[in-house]
């Protein structure tokens, strides 16, 4: 997307053209939620993470002010489940798992939340209620 945007806005400046941010941030921050959603759906596959961070990346870019709450907040429960397992599998050189991570962590940075720091087994086992503490 932001491939595709990124020499209209000079192109738009250029011209004079009036371009309506209220408008397109609105529209912006519906899609990154969706995205988020759809993240949700399908946390084992790459290209979701891809989108999401791709779409927060051009807003930023762009400079449009959009509302992360619901995004930072669907992400942070998405990394609360997820991550840690995801992170166990790549460690132990699962590829598919070492892709998601990378994700992860792009996706955590661009949105500033926190991914779990404790990954351990054990801490993992403990979390699932497979060892008592």
């Amino acid at each position: 997307m932001s491939r595709k945007c990124d020499g209209s806005w000079p192109k738009a400046k250029e011209q004079h053209l009036r371009i309506d941010k209220p408008a397109i941030t609105f529209a912006l921050g519906r899609s990154v939620e969706a995205l988020a959603e759809r993240l949700t759906a399908r946390a084992g596959d790459p290209s979701a993470y891809a989108e999401l961070d791709e779409v927060v990346a051009f807003a930023m870019k762009a400079g449009f002010a959009i509302d992360l709450w619901r995004t930072q907040n669907l992400f942070y429960k998405l990394a609360r489940a997820a991550y840690p397992d995801v992170r166990l599998r790549a460690d132990t050189g699962d590829a598919a798992a070492h892709a998601i991570c990378i994700a992860f962590q792009s996706l955590a940075d661009r949105l500033r939340v926190r991914l779990p720091a404790d990954t351990s087994l054990v801490r993992l086992q403990s979390m699932r209620g497979e060892i008592d503490d």
